[in-house]
């Protein structure tokens, strides 16, 4: 093994010292355009750091997430830019590879700042969800029911059609807190 002077051992030191201060420097800048605020957006949820994950949202209201969304892989494709929206098509894999959740997240550039933005609850409603589609059916199926009822029975059918509504509300709650 060879000797190093003093001087070539401090070199070395301060080289290396450099490097390591540009890779933590390089982490330091917050994502500026739609694909990095994509990302930053769905690892915090996915690292349920949802504090974070407001911080990329347009919205100022609490977050909905389903749980299922925690440890999920992202995956950021084709990205679309029309003037103040874009559309990015994120593919989520969940804990087991068998559950990949494909779709697109929508953003938003606030004019004043130049900032991007999730616009997190149309982004929602265009997830795709078994459990929401689910409640959807349900509710679907309950119309279906409270209009015979309507035609058979009268007014009466509304208490009964406000307990299924009820139920189905609980439901869907449950399923959004899982």
């Amino acid at each position: 093994m060879t000797n190093l002077s003093v001087t070539q051992l401090k070199s070395l030191m301060f080289c290396i010292g450099l490097f390591c201060l540009c890779v933590s420097l390089a982490g330091c800048y917050p994502p500026t355009n739609p694909r990095e605020v994509t990302v930053a957006f769905w690892t915090a949820i996915s690292e349920n750091d949802e504090e974070t994950a407001r911080q990329y949202t347009a919205e100022q209201m609490p977050l909905v997430v389903d749980k299922k969304l925690r440890n999920a892989f992202v995956q950021i494709g084709k990205v679309a830019i029309d003037y103040d929206v874009a559309f990015v098509d994120t593919r989520l894999t969940l804990r087991t590879a068998a559950n990949t959740v494909a779709f697109q997240t929508f953003l938003i550039r606030e004019q004043q700042t130049d900032k991007w933005y999730v616009s997190y609850q149309q982004t929602l409603f265009a997830m795709p969800s078994p459990g929401l589609k689910s409640i959807v059916t349900s509710l679907k199926e309950t119309g279906q029911e409270a209009k015979q009822q309507v035609k058979e029975n009268g007014k009466s059918w509304f208490k009964s059609l406000w307990h299924k509504i009820v139920a189905v509300l609980v439901k869907l709650k449950n399923k959004l807190t899982e």
